[in-house]
């Protein structure tokens, strides 16, 4: 008997390890689990095993409040989380207005690291006194599928549309939703003229019972543009500006027009009677700074120092745009420099919370204010420097480095130490930086020049970049294998197509079956692609050969249509030299299909005909060396 009851303590030992083990995901719930508005609620956080905030000491609860009404946007805030045992926990009111609120969780120290709960964060509708959703609920939850900025929500325009539907099912008098619902609807049939016939009548139809409110009409009219009636769109606008000829839509539309006046002097006059008419403070900014440039361009130096001191809010980033563009030139060197000044004093001074975008959580805006005023210092330093005040220079290029310190501020500010004998420093600076991260060769070459002045030799900066570029190889292949790993959990089958090729020929995606493909979907005017563009060459130049992988670059979104795309693009490819397979996603079906958000984007497709791997963006000079580790570990894992 006795090993028969080691061999069950044995198995209920075991049981109970598995039972207690942490969950790998991460958790978070709200108490209680309806809440109304005007209510404080409780949120828990439960960081899983393979969470990034798993180890974290202190830690931020984001969360955008999506409100009911059209007219409201969508605000961020931001809570600290306190830790109980193995949960962290806060509290907060929830907003009168607010639809649903959406959360994520973000690390107190180094803003940016954050746990979005696999790109779906996690969302709380909020409810009335009736026990049920408050009308407008699943509109703003539907809201939060198709938003950008800072939230870390993967869009989903399917799953708005499912729950702008059942909003509608609910409240179908919710002509807000139904006009959102009519958007998302709009931009899924680009490309296909039938879809676009019916939607364009059903918008007809809406057209005639939406009463007169700016914010619905303004709906519309973003419907009739993405259907492409440009005509109908301005009729709405015109509309909008019978009610209300301050509105935001129409003065944005009367600014583009102004833009497009021929000469400068043209363009100024009547853009500072616009600007007497915006109330919207981002639009009032936005404004202000193209008159600035504006004026600047046309060589109005002096008329733009009085139009930013006119100004009933300083806008200090246009201030010190204007500084640097004299400051470089060499004109106006003290104004310049006094006005760069000021804008620093402006940010020293301003709480920053009284400029903070709607969008972004308050420790975000923060950071960002650190790198625009380390930004402002730099451009104050620069004008010091030039008048020849180099103690002065000094102590401002400081506080631009401790702040923002990209490379050129530290190689301004490294010139200045050397400029003033002060070699043991710049070297110094140097090193700091370097030990960051920063190997960016400007840097390293000077940090050489320098160590060998005061050692003789170069060995050890050449020591200390390797090091620094082994760590950051390291973590980037570590990031790099945590991508793919995620990728090849959450594989899918690859949307197929037949597209036509630069060369005429109806390439589809099936052809490749048993090799890796790479889909990058870009446009000739996407800068991003094109700064891509050099290291997909040199990638594609790697493996052309070798017949594992092939490229194919899908051209995407652009405006001209027929025979006029095709010559844009060829000669496109042939002016900057470019050989890697491109084909014409003509009606942008194929990048309706594979939701593409933004562009460049590129999807790593495997020999069976699966998604292991989707990059979005320019990922910089590293580009060529991450995809070879991307498809390094791809090719182990799943196969070649």
């Amino acid at each position: 008997m006795r090993p028969r009851l080691a061999v069950a303590a044995l198995a209920l030992a075991v049981l109970l390890a598995g039972c207690s083990r942490e969950p790998a995901k991460s958790k978070l719930t709200v108490s209680p689990s309806k809440p109304k508005a005007g209510e404080t609620i409780k949120v828990t956080y439960t960081p899983g095993t393979e969470s990034v905030l798993a180890n974290a000491d202190s830690l931020l609860l984001q969360y955008w409040v999506f409100p009911t009404s059209p007219s409201s946007q969508a605000r961020a805030e931001e809570v600290k989380l306190t830790r109980q045992g193995k949960h962290w926990v806060a509290t907060l009111t929830v907003p009168e207005g607010a639809g649903c609120l959406v959360f994520q969780v973000s690390l107190a120290r180094g803003v940016g690291t954050i746990d979005d709960n696999d790109g779906q964060c996690w969302d709380v509708l909020v409810y009335g006194p009736d026990g049920k959703v408050v009308p407008g609920g699943y509109q703003a939850l539907a809201s939060s599928y198709t938003y950008g900025g800072f939230l870390k929500r993967k869009r989903d325009p399917d799953r708005a549309k499912q729950l702008l539907q059942k909003e509608l099912e609910l409240h179908p008098k919710n002509l807000a939703a139904a006009l959102q619902l009519l958007y998302l609807e709009a931009r899924d049939a680009r490309g296909d003229s039938t879809k676009q016939v019916a939607l364009v009548a059903k918008a007809d139809s809406l057209a005639r019972v939406v009463p007169d409110s700016p914010e619905l009409l303004t709906s519309l009219a973003r419907v009739y543009r993405v259907l492409q009636q440009q005509d109908k769109a301005n009729q709405i606008v015109e509309r909008i500006r019978q009610i209300d000829p301050n509105n935001e839509t129409v003065l944005t539309l009367e600014w583009q027009q102004i833009r497009a006046l021929p000469t400068a002097k043209e363009q100024v006059a009547r853009g500072l009677e616009l600007l007497k008419r915006v109330k919207d403070p981002s639009l009032k900014r936005n404004l202000a700074g193209w008159i600035a440039q504006t004026m600047l361009g046309a060589g109005q130096e002096r008329k733009v120092f009085m139009f930013l001191d006119t100004l009933s809010v300083p806008n200090p980033s246009a201030m010190n745009s204007v500084a640097w563009a004299l400051i470089e030139q060499n004109k106006m060197l003290i104004p310049a420099t006094e006005l760069a000044g000021k804008a620093v004093r402006i940010y020293e001074n301003t709480d920053p919370e009284k400029r903070r975008p709607d969008y972004l959580p308050p420790s975000v805006w923060r950071l960002s204010e650190k790198r625009s005023l380390g930004a402002v210092l730099d451009t104050y330093a620069f004008g010091l420097y030039k008048l020849g005040k180099l103690e002065e220079a000094e102590q401002a290029y400081k506080k631009a480095v401790e702040l923002s310190p990209s490379t050129d501020i530290v190689q301004r500010y490294v010139q200045c130490l050397e400029d003033l004998h002060k070699d043991s420093l710049a070297f110094n600076v140097l090193k700091q930086v370097v030990e960051g991260g920063n190997t960016d060769p400007r840097l390293v070459e000077k940090l050489r020049a320098l160590a060998t002045k005061r050692m003789g030799n170069t060995a050890f900066v050449d020591s200390l970049v390797e090091s620094v570029r082994r760590k950051s190889a390291e973590s980037k292949r570590a990031e790099i294998e945590k991508k793919v790993a995620e990728g090849i959990k959450h594989a899918y089958e690859a949307p197929g197509f037949k597209l036509p090729s630069l060369e005429g020929d109806s390439v589809a995606l099936d052809q490749f079956r048993g090799k890796w493909v790479v889909l990058d979907f870009w446009a000739t005017w996407c800068g991003p692609c094109k700064s891509s563009f050099p290291y997909l060459e040199k990638f594609w130049q790697n493996h052309k050969d070798k017949g594992d992988v092939t490229v194919l670059a899908i051209n995407c979104w652009q405006r001209k249509r027929g025979e006029e795309r095709v010559k844009l693009v060829r000669d496109f490819m042939k002016e900057n030299g470019y050989t890697f397979p491109v084909l014409l996603d003509m009606k942008d079906q194929v990048v309706k299909a594979y939701r593409v958000e933004g562009i460049p984007t590129k999807f790593f497709v495997g020999p069976d005909g699966k998604v292991y791997l989707k990059e979005v963006g320019f990922g910089g000079a590293t580009m060529l060396d991450d995809m070879e580790t991307a498809l390094e570990l791809l090719k182990k894992q799943v196969g070649s």
